[in-house]
């Protein structure tokens, strides 16, 4: 700066650099829910494809028809990671997780293609209470003490490939009480658990797939409720019950 006697000062200046984390198209925001939020609530189509890791709380709202590529990239939080209300596909080979609740709250449509949902917690890495969720691949484990996938109220879930797993003896690894169809994929509990909680109001139709308990004490299917076998696999290895 130079005053009226011309004498000059130096200023000291700070950049703040802002760092994108996702992008539509060649459009690029420095939060994921930015890049949510610039999706048209019209249903159409529309890809966010994630540039770098990014810890914060995202909601997908009613309208919203998003395919999520997480491309590699982590996102988590404390609290619920990513609500979703509006249609969410999930692609790519990224993790979503959670510190201390849901990693993925579906209340609206979810499709699961591929990725990882995890969590590391007594609680569920993924819930879905109403809606409708499509599991055909990618993985959803619980790596602690809690369930891989819970089902309640009014939730439906189609299980058509990809892996669910916990590590626990003390929850399963699904917990269904409302309707659920099984028709590929893998469910596991590696920790001597049961694999699957059939509860109250719950329906699950097991149409193929492969259900796996390895508890010596623990049956690999637990049913309070109504459930269909048609086909598929229903196995313990671990001396326990089917």
């Amino acid at each position: 700066v130079i005053d009226n006697a011309n004498n000059s000062t130096p200023i000291s200046t700070t950049a703040t650099t802002l760092t994108a984390v996702a992008s539509i198209g060649n459009n690029t925001y420095t939060t994921l829910q930015g890049a949510v939020n610039a999706v048209s609530s019209n249903g159409t189509k529309t890809t966010i494809t994630m540039i770098r890791n990014t810890t914060e709380n995202v909601t997908v709202p009613s309208g919203k028809n998003i395919v999520l590529n997480t491309n590699g990239k982590t996102i988590s939080a404390t609290g619920d990671t990513l609500l979703n209300y509006g249609t969410l596909e999930m692609t790519g080979t990224g993790t979503i997780t959670s510190t201390n609740a849901w990693a993925i709250g579906n209340f609206g449509t979810f499709i699961l293609t591929s990725g990882t949902i995890t969590a590391n917690h007594d609680k569920s890495a993924m819930g879905v209470r109403s809606g409708i969720a499509y599991i055909n691949g990618g993985t959803i484990k619980n790596t602690s003490t809690g369930v891989a996938l819970t089902n309640t109220d009014s939730g439906t879930v189609h299980i058509q490939g990809g892996t669910i797993e916990n590590s626990t003896s003390s929850h399963v690894t699904i917990s269904n009480t409302a309707t659920m169809y099984i028709k590929n994929g893998t469910i596991r509990n590696t920790g001597g658990g049961q694999t699957l909680g059939n509860i109250g109001a719950g329906v699950v139709y097991v149409q193929g797939g492969y259900i796996e308990g390895r508890g010596a004490n623990s049956a690999t299917l637990g049913n309070r409720a109504k459930l269909y076998i048609s086909a598929g696999t229903i196995t313990n290895i671990g001396g326990g019950y089917s």
